[in-house]
């Protein structure tokens, strides 16, 4: 598969609002929630070509709780 044959090809934008539904999640206090979206959307990011070269950024709430 080519990264021009993705099955994800709108995957800017789905880490887009990934990203700001995570920032929405935590700053509610769902930590629960958020987690779970991000465990969701893991193996559909893997699985895409672009991941590699588009990764997700980690909110800061949710990197600081592996300190």
């Amino acid at each position: 598969m080519t990264v021009g044959s993705s099955p994800h090809p709108s995957l800017p934008a789905t880490i887009q609002w990934l990203e700001a539904r995570l920032a929405y999640l935590d700053s509610i206090g769902d930590f629960e929630a958020s987690y779970a979206l991000t465990a969701e959307h893991a193996d559909w990011l893997l699985g895409c070509p672009d991941a590699l070269r588009q990764p997700l950024i980690v909110p800061p709430a949710i990197a600081s709780l592996n300190s």
